[in-house]
């Protein structure tokens, strides 16, 4: 049992890594988007900020606890510690990552939609439906992106004045 313990947990660290690169990646290139062109506006409405900054600040003690928990449960050889850290991390890890991807900001020419610039010229057949959910056609493919934590009527107001 304690192999397979050991096995998970690896397994666990490799994907809480990835996820974790994977959100940090999204939130680099947000900022660095942001940096490069000042006309860009967040469209985070005010639960929207609130729960990512909570999210965020969760997820680094989160990060500091589950450390503490395998160090601690690898030293003493309780491997079932370890294992479960790991998994709450993984778990929160891809959690907190499929929601960082619906954070949007928009400019005079640009969207940003978590890692994805688009242009406006090019957003053809754009869809926002009351189910939160915003659809559009970009270099013929069809993107679907959550709007629940997004100010649609900025959105909308970004989105139509521009096409």
């Amino acid at each position: 049992m304690k192999i397979f313990y050991q096995f998970i947990t690896v397994l666990m660290i490799f994907i809480a890594a990835l996820f974790t690169y994977i959100y940090v990646n999204i939130l680099a290139n947000i900022f660095r988007e942001k940096r490069r062109d000042d006309s860009l506006v967040w469209l985070l409405t005010r639960s929207g900020k609130v729960f990512f900054i909570i999210t965020g600040i969760l997820y680094l003690v989160l990060c500091l606890f589950t450390i503490s928990f395998t160090l601690y449960g690898f030293q003493h050889k309780v491997y079932h510690i370890a294992c479960s850290a790991m998994v709450v991390l993984a778990i929160y890890s891809m959690l907190i990552t499929s929601q960082a991807n619906s954070i949007a900001l928009c400019g005079k020419r640009n969207m940003v939609i978590g890692r994805m610039i688009f242009d406006y010229r090019k957003m053809k057949k754009v869809e926002l439906n009351p189910h939160h959910i915003l659809t559009f056609v970009y270099a013929q493919k069809a993107y679907t992106y959550s709007t629940r934590w997004l100010d649609v009527a900025l959105l909308r107001r970004a989105i139509y004045r521009r096409m």
